[in-house]
């Protein structure tokens, strides 16, 4: 099974070597490792090559298609490798309300993989558990580490720490970046607000998909 890139077209030839390199850098990194260690949790829903001898029935109501199929190939004793060559073209959602809708779906889909298939979390689960968990799981702990964190340092300050007030401050203008961004967008031409506000962004979005997966269950499958 061989998973590709995305990538932008933008008509500035510029730009598009500017945006290429750094919106895809960090991404081929990763899925290149992945590859090379042991095979990729995940594919490009937009373009993969399969063996249809591994392919096994989903459930129509599955969220996250392009993990479950190659997560399940790489059960079969495939695997899922990753190939620069080719590339699929996609023109990115420029409404922030679509975007908030895809990544909703998406992090959904991650609690639904959990829920559907826990042994893929366990140790000797899956012959590439460690990458699910690391690539896919992780990442919706992340909001809640960060309350904690908070609460956490609440105590600190309440103990006459002057650790725990200047970790509050921080973090109080770190989470203000995002806002700051939307209100005043000349503020993310400053690069370091910019990737806080996409950082803070995405993990509100992590917390609205755990209370839409447990409590709402507002997303279905995709659609165009």
């Amino acid at each position: 099974m061989t998973t590709s890139r995305p990538q932008t077209p933008t008509k500035d030839r510029k730009a598009w070597r500017s945006s290429l390199r750094s919106s895809s850098f960090g991404w081929k990194f990763i899925r290149k490792s992945e590859a090379i260690l042991a095979s990729v949790p995940g594919v490009s829903g937009a373009l993969y090559m399969l063996r249809a001898c591994t392919y096994q029935y989903i459930p129509s109501d599955t969220l996250l298609d392009d993990v479950q199929i190659p997560m399940v190939c790489v059960g079969q004793g495939y695997r899922v490798s990753y190939d620069d060559r080719a590339i699929a073209w996609d023109v990115p959602s420029t409404s922030l309300s679509r975007e908030k809708s895809r990544k909703i779906r998406t992090l959904s889909g991650n609690y639904q993989l959990l829920f559907r298939f826990p042994k893929w979390v366990i140790p000797g689960g899956h012959p590439i558990w460690w990458q699910f968990l690391s690539h896919k799981i992780f990442r919706l702990l992340a909001p809640f580490v960060a309350i904690i964190s908070v609460i956490a340092a609440f105590f600190v300050h309440e103990a006459g720490s002057y650790i725990g007030t200047l970790y509050m401050v921080s973090f109080v203008a770190a989470v203000s970046a995002a806002p700051l961004g939307m209100l005043i967008p000349i503020l993310n031409r400053v690069k370091i607000i910019k990737l806080l506000g996409s950082f803070i962004t995405l993990n509100w979005f992590c917390l609205l998909a755990f209370f839409n997966y447990f409590f709402t269950r507002q997303v279905g499958s995709w659609k165009k």
